[in-house]
């Protein structure tokens, strides 16, 4: 028994470290497995597909949320993107709202309407603090969120809101809002909102309009007219998310709190870029 047994001769050592280590050197190298990189593109056409030429409040009403959510949980499973994207480049940069399940926001925005006009925009820049290392998974991010309402005639309001945002883990920040200001803005013109989109009348449409227009009738549009500072702003309780998808074109985060949640972002330039065209 023992003269039968066969031992294997040892490979050459230079062989056992390439093979080793070619598993590893793969991964670095890239991380784009010709698979997924095939559906990220296929979800992130169909998901631009069901949300072009929608703003925000067409978005929430009147989409078919399965089928939106049924390309986020592909885009999720197929291509969440880097594995740390807290600490991506990809995050630094200015994302645009263009849908979300959330609770709060959806009642914001039919509030808003219903008071004043239709959310036309909502933008979310993203920055990492100066003094934080940028290679680091515990640092913190600088987020601000800028609201735009649309009112029929020359009028508008903006609402900026500033938060600080503790990095926990790779995917997972706890947010907390800093400060939250609501502007009365000029309109780009006679049924334009303060960015230039047709605007929408709420029930203080009226007059939000007749304190723009005589209080300050030589106002350049866009120009802030009045602001008011909301109180207490420190005190609102932080909300946790996770970013679920990060690429060059889609931002994904969920609530953490396990509601399911979803908010997608779409980065500003693909935005505008459909906008004008």
């Amino acid at each position: 028994m023992l003269a039968s047994a066969r031992v294997a001769a040892p490979r050459p050592l230079a062989r056992r470290r390439a093979s080793r280590f070619a598993p590893l050197a793969a991964r670095a190298g890239s991380d784009r497995p010709a698979r997924s990189v095939e559906a990220e593109d296929e979800a992130s056409s169909s998901l631009g597909a069901l949300l072009s030429g929608r703003d925000l409040s067409d978005a929430v009403g009147a989409l078919d949320a399965r089928r939106v959510e049924r390309v986020v949980a592909s885009l999720e499973r197929d291509r969440p993107g880097p594995a740390a994207p807290l600490a991506s480049p990809l995050l630094d940069r200015e994302w645009v709202l263009r849908y979300t399940s959330s609770p709060g926001t959806v009642g914001a925005i039919g509030a808003w309407r219903a008071v004043a006009g239709a959310v036309a925009d909502v933008r979310q820049t993203v920055r990492r603090r100066d003094d934080d290392d940028a290679a680091s998974t515990s640092s913190r991010l600088r987020v601000v969120n800028v609201v735009t309402i649309a009112v029929r005639g020359g009028a508008g309001v903006r609402i900026t809101q500033t938060f600080d945002a503790d990095v926990e883990s790779k995917r997972r920040c706890r947010t907390q809002l800093l400060t939250s200001d609501v502007e009365l803005v000029r309109g780009g013109g006679d049924g334009e909102g303060s960015d230039g989109r047709s605007g929408s009348d709420g029930l203080f449409a009226a007059p939000t309009r007749l304190v723009a227009d005589a209080l300050f009738p030589g106002a350049a549009p866009g120009a802030t007219l009045a602001t008011l500072a909301q109180p207490f702003a420190r005190d609102q309780p932080s909300k946790t998310q996770l970013t679920t998808h990060l690429s060059e074109r889609w931002r994904i985060t969920r609530d953490a709190g396990g509601r399911g949640e979803v908010n997608v972002y779409e980065r500003a330039r693909e935005r505008d870029d459909e906008r004008d065209s």
